[in-house]
């Protein structure tokens, strides 16, 4: 007996293409290669082209790399292709992930004029010290910049924050958390910096140049964490993911 499926109601974009690849990161991604980004395109709308659609979906999520790093034109670009195949239902939430260093005003507002409803900002820190160590490069500066010029449009924002980054202290992350809650954001992401095979960080950790964080003071920042974003009014849903009441990521709900 045959059972009918029913048409999937979420769907993911992956964006491989970033301006610089973290010690940290073994994500499907390319830097420096920007010169790939017309043939990403047609592979996309090859792809796409393999729905019977359009498909009308609740969530949709662009995530990375970092769609960021397209740009405005590049975005409009990115949103006409998908769109001739996806179409996100009245209410649907729209979520992209974005570099600080790649949100400008203009930036913000293709997005928000493309339907997207919520930023992911990969933050990690708002410390310099601690994104030095994380091998980023952006500047603190960067990601409160990128949280007004994204709320200026009308866009939810969620925060990323990572702890048990090379040589980080506890009251540290203490610090991370108090500027990410000055920040405001609807939604924070809090991760421990996890040692992948085939990364430089894993390189550096097993000639002995990094060292992992003792699982003790892993395991004491998180529960930093946890209490710190509770007090601010933030719900713990899922293992690393905050949300103010309903703010929760509805696409993270639907896959996890």
């Amino acid at each position: 007996m045959e059972f009918p499926v029913a048409p999937p109601r979420h769907a993911y974009v992956h964006v491989p293409f970033c301006r610089h690849r973290c010690g940290y990161c073994d994500f499907s991604l390319v830097a420096g290669r920007d010169d790939l980004i017309d043939r990403f395109f047609a592979a996309l709308a090859a792809e796409l082209g393999r729905i019977r659609g359009p498909l009308e979906v609740d969530t949709l999520y662009l995530g990375g790399g970092t769609p960021s790093h397209l740009g405005p034109d590049g975005l409009r670009r990115l949103f006409d292709l998908v769109h001739e195949a996806i179409r996100p239902a009245a209410g649907a939430e729209v979520s992209m992930e974005c570099n600080p260093e790649d949100v400008t005003p203009a930036l913000a507002g293709a997005a928000a004029a493309c339907g997207v409803t919520r930023a992911s900002l990969g933050a990690q820190s708002l410390d310099a010290a601690t994104l030095a160590a994380l091998d980023r490069s952006h500047a603190p500066v960067d990601v409160r910049r990128a949280v007004a010029a994204l709320r200026d449009r009308g866009l939810a924002v969620n925060v990323d924050l990572m702890t048990a980054a090379p040589g980080q202290a506890l009251d540290a992350v203490e610090r991370d958390l108090a500027a990410v809650v000055g920040l405001g954001p609807e939604h924070v992401s809090v991760y421990c910096l996890t040692w992948e095979k085939g990364t430089a960080f894993e390189g550096l950790r097993t000639r002995g140049t990094l060292v992992a964080a003792d699982e003790g003071l892993e395991r004491a920042m998180f529960e930093a964490a946890i209490d710190r974003l509770e007090a601010a009014g933030y719900e713990h849903y899922e293992v690393s993911n905050f949300a103010r009441p309903g703010r929760r990521c509805r696409h993270n709900e639907a896959y996890w």
